[in-house]
């Protein structure tokens, strides 16, 4: 045997097993936790969905869809609020230049 080689005796071989269980078991709770954070974070997001979709920003009201040139908008029954989903106002707009500058100034000031 190498003299680089150390015998382990019967207390040290059992604390290197239990700290290679112990490291082992950190692991598991350690992909444990993520995978449960995952879950939970798509079930907020989820139940959000539900409370909240097709609700009126402003007011809270029921939404409903109707065609508006070549999206479909959204519009509160209640309080009259158009909404547009993303990448709709431009579809909306079109090549007109002037309604998107004057969006856009609007929200600058």
């Amino acid at each position: 045997m190498s003299d680089n080689l150390k015998k382990l005796t019967a207390q040290e071989a059992v604390s290197l097993e239990e700290e290679y269980f112990k490291q082992q078991d950190a692991e598991r709770l350690s992909k444990l936790r993520e995978k449960l954070d995952r879950e939970k974070a798509q079930l907020e997001l989820q139940k959000r969905k539900e409370t909240h979709w097709m609700r009126c920003p402003k007011c809270g009201g029921h939404m409903s869809e109707f065609n508006f040139k070549v999206v479909v908008a959204d519009k509160c029954d209640d309080c009259g609020y158009i909404g547009f989903d993303n990448g709709e106002l431009e579809l909306v707009a079109g090549s007109d230049k002037n309604v998107m500058k004057g969006i856009i100034n609007f929200f600058k000031k």
